[in-house]
């Protein structure tokens, strides 16, 4: 059985149009086969392909994408939007009476934005990108050209595997988990200046507490100190000479 629509809503994901091929229970010769479907959807020039079977565990979805905005496909997974942009993507799910019981996805995203973290105010106060700062100082968010992530989820908390992200003035490194339960986040990052002379310098940031709104602890230890004083140092020299 086939159905065609256009323009819907999937579980508040927008539809352009969507293609159902479903399968229903087939029993012959004494062998049951469970219901199957295989749903591809196009969301402004993006594709969602979704293929479903009901199993004892509840229905397993396995999921593809292909330039599809982000922060709807998380809406529809039942995922806090962590992550914005454009992404290409696979992955699976599992839905239980209506609820997400756990799955991941392996994501590559373009035009990317980490949602609720300003890290290039907070890397400008031990790097020279003031005016890379300056320019989103009144966003709650962080812009990158590209990043890459690893999720995995159940009912209680979403791990973050693997975080990378590459922008016009910071790139980024980490892991890290969400609770689904209070909204608490704990990650561990890694920031580096997109600049000429200091890429190699890595800080490292511990975020925790609420994920609208997280506190930050910096480790600068003695080593990156010293390495920062003395690139500090270096910079003067060259523009006194």
């Amino acid at each position: 059985m086939a159905n065609v629509l256009q323009q819907g809503l999937l579980n508040q994901l927008p539809l352009e149009s969507a293609v159902l091929h479903y399968t229903p229970n087939n029993i012959a010769d004494n062998h049951e086969s469970k219901p199957h479907f295989a749903l591809q959807l196009q969301q402004n020039g993006g594709v969602l392909a979704i293929n479903g079977q009901q199993q004892a565990q509840g229905n397993f979805l396995a999921l593809r994408g292909k330039q599809l905005s982000l922060s709807p496909l998380l809406e529809f997974l039942q995922l806090p939007v962590l992550l914005s942009g454009v992404s290409d993507f696979s992955g699976s799910a599992r839905f239980n009476d209506g609820v997400l019981t756990n799955g991941d996805l392996t994501l590559n995203i373009s035009q990317a934005e980490l949602n609720g973290l300003n890290l290039l105010d907070l890397i400008s106060q031990y790097f020279p990108i003031r005016q890379g700062a300056k320019k989103y100082a009144d966003r709650v968010a962080t812009p990158f050209e590209q990043a890459s992530a690893a999720l995995s989820w159940n009912q209680e908390v979403l791990n973050l595997n693997k975080l990378s992200a590459q922008g016009k003035d910071l790139n980024l490194s980490g892991s890290g988990e969400m609770s689904l339960t209070d909204f608490n986040c704990r990650f561990e990052l890694r920031l580096s200046p997109n600049i000429v002379g200091y890429s190699q310098y890595q800080l490292p940031v511990r975020l925790f507490g609420p994920c609208r709104s997280p506190q930050y602890q910096v480790s600068v230890d003695k080593r990156l100190e010293n390495q920062l004083k003395n690139l500090l140092r270096e910079k003067l020299r060259e523009r006194s000479e």
